[in-house]
């Protein structure tokens, strides 16, 4: 075989007991090229180790120093010889029939493919983490329009339950940072994508734990989530037209909200946020929350 059909591209840092679970989600076959890349983990050494001979048919790299999940995506692009890209966290796991799902769809002609997301709490109850995300692969799915289109291309931001056509890729790669690293890639490989496909299937569920590296984080955090947002405003404003952006409606309310609430961040730290989005011209307030169907919606 020339080529494999899907490469599976997983950054790990000490989870040694949850990257077995999530490899285990993983069907060992001659078509999948499965890539873990270590972020220089310092602890349950012994147990990655043992990993490794486990699934001695999945190619295991490392980083020379700890960089974040960026640094180990970008390596795992650079290994990759699959047809499709799928992008997975070392603590979140496939579901059954995922890889009947996507061997269903390797043979489109879109260049990303969006599946529908969900989760599950620790304990094994629901979770709301990829709400957002499921609604805009769910609205673009019934009501395909400009409007759905561009929520699902630029706001859907993670890299997982999607495949991305590996051709696309080309020297975009995930910014080298702790926070926010996947959003650019997102966004970037999103405006360059031909076409896309909203799949009202789900093959990943991410698992909501309470120590995810999402959470609001300390003032270094902060600043750097900040920052990829503005990223992400400028590059659509000079990429999209105005017509289109407009219809995207990003503003800085949201993060301003999060930001303000977050008992890890400094005084100092919310101010400089107001401050960064002010600088860079960013609208604070959406569009839409100026309209009678938003507050109609809300108190429905």
């Amino acid at each position: 075989m020339d080529k494999y059909n899907i490469s599976i591209i997983i950054p790990h840092f000490n989870c040694p007991d949850l990257l077995d679970n999530l490899l285990t989600s993983i069907p060992q076959r001659e078509d999948i090229q499965i890539i873990v890349v270590d972020d220089k983990s310092t602890d349950k050494i012994d147990k990655y180790n043992k990993l490794k001979e486990k699934y001695n048919y999945v190619e295991f790299y490392s980083n020379d120093r700890k960089k974040g999940p960026g640094t180990c995506r970008n390596i795992g692009i650079e290994k990759a010889i699959g047809k499709w890209i799928i992008f997975a966290d070392s603590d979140d796991i496939f579901l059954n029939n995922a890889f009947e799902i996507i061997e269903n769809n390797i043979n489109c002609d879109e260049d990303i493919i969006y599946f529908n997301p969900t989760s599950k709490k620790t304990d094994g109850s629901d979770s709301n983490r990829t709400t957002e995300f499921s609604n805009f692969v769910k609205n673009y799915y019934e009501n395909t329009s400009n409007k759905s289109e561009l929520d699902l291309r630029y706001r859907f931001t993670t890299p997982w339950s999607r495949m991305i056509r590996s051709s696309i890729i080309g020297d975009i790669g995930f910014d080298e940072l702790m926070n926010s690293e996947d959003v650019m890639f997102s966004v970037r490989t999103a405006y360059k994508a031909t076409k896309i496909k909203a799949n009202k299937d789900s093959i990943y569920c991410v698992i909501d734990h309470p120590s995810s590296n999402t959470a609001q984080g300390d003032d270094f955090s902060t600043i750097e989530r900040t920052q990829v947002l503005i990223n992400r405003y400028k590059y659509l404003k000079n990429h999209l037209s105005r017509k289109d952006f407009a219809l995207l409606d990003l503003a800085a309310l949201g993060r301003i909200m999060i930001t303000v609430r977050n008992p890890g961040a400094s005084k100092e730290t919310k101010r400089k946020v107001i401050k960064m989005f002010l600088d860079a011209h960013m609208r604070i307030f959406p569009r839409r929350i100026f309209t009678v169907k938003f507050w109609k919606d809300r108190f429905r």
